[in-house]
């Protein structure tokens, strides 16, 4: 379902071989293999993807090294809680595993980190072992945001994990921070080095067309850039702009000045309905009310921020929207799994197109967004009328 292994199997090769990847593309350095899709231009990936790249290019290769954390961290997971057996066993994060896509690592990562955070604020354990458990959260939250930057957000949720409880605090935010500077600094040499071949750490000061600059530096930011502002495919509202006669990039910054506005008016009733609930009685520092108070914040201000992030980039890929089980283990009841689980099952009608793709050639995702749009209409229908049910009682 997807060229993405490819593209990360090749990355590991030309960095093995201390090759330009970010400037030339697949079929100008050559490729021992299949190329990917789009093979004319260069790859975009960020350092946490290239160094488990590069890694699987140092061993078996990048398809064996995902297959085997990624059985791993699921397997902690499922012996820490069970529901996630129902979301592993879900088509959707079935194809995203055998896609090879990197988004599912990340993930992992991040709800591994949430696990602990969430056991160790639970745990009567001596302060300077909370310290050094607390590394391994630091590391992997890092790590995951080396890969995807939306894992960015986990640490809202996770810094409410630490309000919630004065016991272990300040034990618990040293280990992370520990753990998270390490790594942090072992990525950035292995970004300046290998990935873009810096020599001299004076350069970092020549970023520019001038002697000295960074090529490979500019030549991601540019990359980026075009897939971000040019493609269109996974953008129902660019596309429909499209058909009416705009260019690419113009449908892109199109749809921008329209939705990011509206999320701007989102953000902003969000944060005045937060101040006025913080006029009313805020629960006391510690216990299992103030814990559900500052998640539920976190939560809800992470979500804010990663729909704002879905509106501008350039695409909207379905596992992109796998970033929103974070908030799983931190909700209480099933109600949340059970409506997790519909709308992964919504997503699966992406790969109706694809699927027809694959066969004819053809690619029209507009069954998909319709289908889509329908289903979830019908889906907050119930949620509301749930809602209201309830009320009424």
């Amino acid at each position: 379902f997807s060229d993405d292994s490819l593209r990360h199997e090749l990355d590991g090769y030309y960095i093995l071989r201390n090759l330009p990847l970010y400037c030339m593309s697949p079929l100008e350095l050559g490729s021992p293999g299949a190329v990917p899709n789009h093979p004319n231009l260069a790859t975009i990936y960020l350092p946490g993807t290239q160094l488990l790249a590069f890694l699987g290019a140092l061993s078996t290769g990048y398809r064996s090294i995902f297959v085997i954390t990624s059985l791993i961290m699921m397997a902690w997971l499922l012996r820490r809680r069970r529901m996630y057996s129902l979301l592993f066993a879900h088509p959707l994060l079935m194809i995203v595993f055998f896609s090879g896509h990197v988004d599912l690592t990340a993930l992992l990562l991040c709800l591994i980190a949430v696990e602990i955070a969430l056991k160790q604020r639970e745990a009567t354990t001596p302060n300077m072992r909370r310290v050094f458990l607390m590394i391994v959260p630091g590391v992997f939250w890092i790590l995951a945001c080396a890969m995807k930057p939306e894992a960015l957000l986990v640490l809202l949720p996770l810094i409410a994990i630490w309000l919630s409880s004065t016991r272990s605090r300040i034990s618990a935010m040293a280990g992370f921070c520990v753990g998270a500077f390490v790594t942090a600094g072992f990525l950035f040499y292995f970004t300046i080095y290998d990935l873009f071949h810096i020599g001299d750490i004076e350069r970092l000061g020549f970023f520019s067309t001038s002697e000295g600059s960074s090529l490979e530096f500019e030549c991601f930011f540019y990359t980026a850039k075009i897939f971000s502002d040019y493609f269109v495919a996974y953008r129902p509202d660019a596309m429909l702009l499209v058909d009416l006669g705009l260019s690419s990039s113009e449908s892109i910054r199109l749809v921008r000045m329209i939705w990011l506005p509206a999320w701007a008016l989102l953000t902003g009733w969000f944060t005045w309905s937060r101040i006025l609930l913080g006029r009313q009685k805020i629960p006391g520092s510690e216990g299992s009310t103030a814990f559900l108070f500052l998640v539920r914040l976190s939560l809800e201000l992470a979500a804010v921020l990663l729909i704002g992030y879905f509106l501008f980039r350039g695409s909207w890929q379905p596992w992109y929207f796998l970033w929103f089980l974070v908030a799983l283990p931190l909700l209480q009841g099933s109600g949340g799994l059970r409506w997790a689980l519909f709308a992964l099952s919504l997503l699966l009608l992406f790969y109706l197109p694809v699927i027809k793709y694959r066969v004819d050639g053809s690619f029209d995702l507009s069954f998909f967004y319709m289908s889509f749009l329908l289903a979830s209409t019908g889906g907050a229908m119930v949620y509301f009328w749930n809602k209201k049910s309830a009320y009424g009682k």
